[in-house]
């Protein structure tokens, strides 16, 4: 740390301040992660451990981003998933900036709601508008409510239930729509047997079936398995200090 401090410094002032910035700027990281991580531990009311981190990149004309939950690509038990999405770019309207539908998140079987073409020309709501039916909701195209992250500045976040109804508009603009996302998942989660068919996720629990412990063949029913940390790395616990 103190080697890349001193990096492009010259005079001893201009090293003390690149110090102070250096700490500074740690301990600012430091704070968002806590809060952050006690956020989400408030949400689950449990410890958290991340099941995967992404960064996105929409380019300019890039279509709109099909509404769907996140929760049904996480095959856990329970199904419960926390996103956080970190804005890279000022979240103009043009860039097609993500979308909740309100409330949707209180919508039954959570299991419900991914989407095999993530990326589609006709607007992206067939699969909402299906699963709003399916709640009894009655003319979804007026009934529904939108809230646009429109106006979010770079750095800035949000945070959803993974059974929140999201998608997002169309990129109009000439610039490319960038941000990271971060899934998390209570510690204690287990895999249920559909996962045993994922490209994504096979490999894991096959690794969490070689470290359990437990006599019952799961080859072939793979319900039960807890999800390991080694794969899946504990972030905060309600004990971790600042």
């Amino acid at each position: 740390m103190g080697t890349w401090c001193k990096i492009g410094t010259g005079s001893d002032m201009g090293k003390v301040s690149f110090w102070l910035l250096c700490v500074v700027g740690l301990l600012f990281t430091k704070l968002l992660l806590f809060l952050i991580h006690f956020l989400i531990v408030t949400i689950f009311g449990t410890t958290t451990a991340t099941a995967t981190t992404a960064t996105t990149y929409r380019p300019p004309g890039a279509p709109p981003l099909a509404y769907h939950r996140d929760s049904p690509y996480f095959m856990f038990e329970p199904n419960d998933v926390a996103t956080v999405w970190i804005a890279l770019d000022d979240m103009h309207p043009e860039l097609g900036p993500l979308t909740y539908v309100k409330s949707s998140h209180r919508w039954g079987d959570g299991r419900i709601g991914s989407s095999q073409n993530f990326f589609q020309d006709n607007g992206g709501k067939s699969l909402l508008y299906s699963a709003a039916k399916r709640e009894g909701i009655d003319n979804v195209e007026e009934s529904l409510e939108f809230e646009s992250m429109a106006g979010m500045q770079a750095g800035g976040m949000s945070i959803h239930d993974g059974r929140t109804w999201h998608g997002s508009g169309p990129n109009t603009s000439d610039q490319p729509r960038r941000g990271i996302g971060l899934h998390f998942v209570p510690v204690h989660v287990k895999w249920t047997r559909d996962a045993m068919k994922s490209q994504l996720w096979k490999k894991y629990l096959e690794n969490a079936m070689s470290e359990s412990t437990t006599t019952e063949d799961h080859t072939t029913f793979a319900d039960g398995i807890v999800v390991s940390n080694q794969d899946f790395p504990i972030t905060w616990t309600p004990s971790m200090e600042l």
